[in-house]
């Protein structure tokens, strides 16, 4: 009886083991597919737009068994690569299980300026605050007695770009500055972008790399006459006559111009920008392409495409006749998003221009948007996959939004997509946006009107109906903002105060 017991005790011990073998293998099974699901939903994610593939922590019931997920998102150090792991447990204690898949992407489209800025940025944002102590411009590049009002920023692999204007000629305007230690920015070099006889400076600047070297992309501020103005196309002092503007700079220590580009007005390219006087001041590069925004002309175009493939021989390939002053440019896909002021004698009364630019030398308009009002100028605009994020000046209504999140899935129906009645999910800031980024669930607003203190908000929009503020931080010396830029999981801010003096803050938490 003692070894028939035994032998049934070793029996039913066998029966369990094997019941709770088969159970882990299926739990097992199921896990790498819940795993393998996840990893291929962020890899699609992430071909579609790099900056949608985020962290993620959930569960899931499965034949009673509750599985814990994960994504984690691992930026690398060339900031066009993430490393994707997807990990899955379930049991607890000594029981526990987990199962894991690693998988790589890159931003392999826009290789040559890849918004470095983190998917998903870590830290308490509740608590976000400047981080460096000396903020003034004129200080930070040893000049302060100068005035400098800053105009644009560009955060590119461990260097910020840094565009200025200023009312002393021969002054540089374009800085750059070492930001591996963002807290202790360190000036590594500056260019004049004007010319010896003129006081004006960048409008707005943009940077790009490649195997043959880095160059900075300037609209240039200065409205000279282009009708009779004719720039040199290497000489500094040809810069007043010249919209766009490149520089070598891949010796940060000593910027170098490559090129002075006026737009034609050549019979051949007849009504390119009409007559009279007109300045860059809104600029994006995307795959070898500039969109270069205009000030307001007579007649010709405020949207051109220029090829920049040889920086040292840019060609103007089209453009479009927009009406108004360009404030902001996306482009995305072969669409371009222009951001623009409007008025009531206006045809279209719209904010944002919707452009198909898959064929460069003929843009053609396909739709845009109005909000409800006809106020509130088209300033600033993002995007992340079909959400295009746009900031307006501060308009005077109770209740409609100066930030909005537009449904743009269909470029071409973003009016209907986004009626008015109600207004489309957005925010009433009672400021105007002047610069905007989105990570994740979190939009960074950067607010302010000339002459006037602005700060630097951060909105929870993980519920477009229900926008929280997460925090905000003061600009120094009640400046407004002027531009704002991300790398890794730091913002750096620009705000000029009532005097024109610039300052440059660094946000994080």
């Amino acid at each position: 009886m003692a070894v028939l017991a035994l032998m049934l005790g070793a029996a039913v011990e066998l029966a369990f083991s094997t019941q709770r073998l088969a159970e882990d293998t299926s739990n097992e099974s199921t896990a790498l597919s819940l795993a393998q699901t996840m990893l291929s939903k962020e890899r699609t994610l992430a071909q579609k737009d790099f900056s949608l593939a985020v962290p993620i922590a959930t569960s899931q019931i499965v034949s009673s068994t509750t599985f814990t997920m994960s994504v984690a998102i691992v930026p690398q150090s060339d900031y066009v690569t993430d490393k994707i792991t997807a990990a899955v447990s379930w049991g607890s204690g000594l029981l526990l299980r987990q199962v894991s898949l690693s998988t790589y992407t890159a931003n392999f489209k826009h290789a040559a300026n890849p918004d470095t800025c983190y998917s998903s940025l870590p830290g308490e944002w509740g608590g976000m605050r400047i981080q460096n102590s000396q903020t003034n411009f004129a200080q930070l590049i040893g000049a302060a007695a100068a005035t400098y009002a800053i105009t644009s920023l560009d955060a590119l692999r461990n260097r910020l770009y840094v565009g200025a204007t200023t009312n002393t000629a021969a002054s540089s305007t374009l800085f750059i500055f070492d930001s591996t230690n963002p807290a202790a920015l360190k000036l590594l070099g500056s260019v004049d972008t004007t010319g010896l006889s003129v006081s004006s400076g960048a409008a707005a600047l943009i940077v790009a790399t490649s195997s043959a070297g880095s160059y900075a992309f300037v609209a240039n501020a200065y409205a000279a006459n282009f009708a009779t103005c004719k720039p040199k196309p290497t000489d500094r002092t040809g810069g007043n006559c010249a919209e766009l503007q490149i520089f070598d700079v891949s010796n940060p220590a000593l910027p170098t111009l490559v090129s002075n580009y006026e737009l034609p007005t050549t019979t051949a390219l007849a009504h390119v920008t009409g007559t009279g006087s007109t300045a860059g001041n809104a600029i994006f590069y995307d795959n070898g392409f500039i969109y270069l925004g205009l000030t307001k002309t007579t007649t010709g175009p405020e949207f051109n495409i220029i090829d920049v493939h040889n920086p040292f021989k840019p060609q103007w390939v089209g453009g479009y006749s927009v009406g108004y002053v360009v404030n902001a440019i996306y482009e995305k896909d072969n669409i371009a998003y222009i951001a623009h002021p409007t008025d009531s004698s206006a045809s279209t009364q719209e904010q944002v221009t919707v452009l198909d630019v898959t064929d460069k030398t003929n843009p053609v308009r396909l739709g845009g948007y109005k909000a409800p009002d006809k106020q509130g100028n088209g300033k600033s605009i993002f995007m992340i996959g079909d959400s295009l994020y746009l900031g307006r000046t501060v308009n005077t209504t109770a209740s409609n939004n100066d930030f909005y999140i537009l449904n743009a899935s269909v470029p071409a129906q973003l009016a209907t997509l986004n009626a008015n009645t109600p207004q489309p999910q957005g925010k009433k800031i009672n400021s105007s946006v002047n610069a905007t980024i989105v990570r994740d669930n979190l939009a960074f607003l950067l607010t302010g009107t000339s002459g006037s203190a602005g700060s630097l908000y951060a909105y929870d929009i993980h519920t477009p109906t229900a926008i929280a503020t997460t925090s905000s931080v003061s600009l120094p010396n009640a400046s407004s903002g002027v531009a704002l830029d991300c790398e890794g999981s730091v913002l750096f801010a620009a705000s000029n105060d009532a005097s024109g003096k610039g300052y440059l803050s660094v946000i994080y938490p």
